[in-house]
């Protein structure tokens, strides 16, 4: 019994660093970047779900900006961000986020702050409202953190990870 629970512990773990991957890549962001942010989001208050909602949203948001839908253009520019100008230069939106926090500080009202959420992440954006709130700096710091306390697995660790589970699945 003792050896079952462990040994489904690990798997579960194994589960978790395989699917970061595809979960990163469906998501628009990089494997480090998603570690980063499900941390941050988990020391201030936001699950992991609700900041991988947050950001498929934004990735979604990005896209139809780029293709001309004037809401989220106008959202974008009403942060000081030229949308268009920003994918075209190759960055995803992990490093997007910490503009658009900057850019939601000089907001005058909560209220502005909400519309401009909402237009960014639909749903998720008030969720996210506690992270974005301190700005780039708080984004960064927690960013950093997530990397001095090593709960950013690598690329390495996570196709080792990957491979060692589609091993023991192919040994079930």
């Amino acid at each position: 019994l003792t050896v079952d629970f462990f040994a489904q512990v690990i798997k579960n773990g194994l589960d978790f660093a395989s699917s970061l991957g595809e979960v990163a890549q469906q998501l628009g962001v990089t494997t480090k970047t998603l570690q980063e942010y499900r941390y941050a989001a988990t020391q201030v208050g936001i699950t992991q779900e609700e900041m991988d909602n947050g950001l498929a949203r934004l990735t979604r948001s990005m896209g139809q900006a780029v293709a001309g839908s004037k809401a989220q253009i106008q959202a974008f520019q009403s942060l000081g961000i030229n949308i268009r100008q920003f994918v075209a230069s190759g960055r995803d939106a992990g490093d997007l986020l910490p503009l658009i926090a900057d850019g939601l500080k000089g907001m005058q009202t909560a209220a502005q702050r909400a519309a401009v959420e909402t237009a960014i992440f639909g749903k998720a954006g008030q969720k996210l409202d506690t992270l974005l709130a301190g700005g780039a700096d708080q984004i960064n710091n927690l960013r950093d953190a997530a990397n001095r306390l090593g709960v950013v697995l690598s690329d390495r660790q996570i196709q080792s990870a990957d491979d060692t589970a589609d091993k023991l699945a192919a040994v079930q």
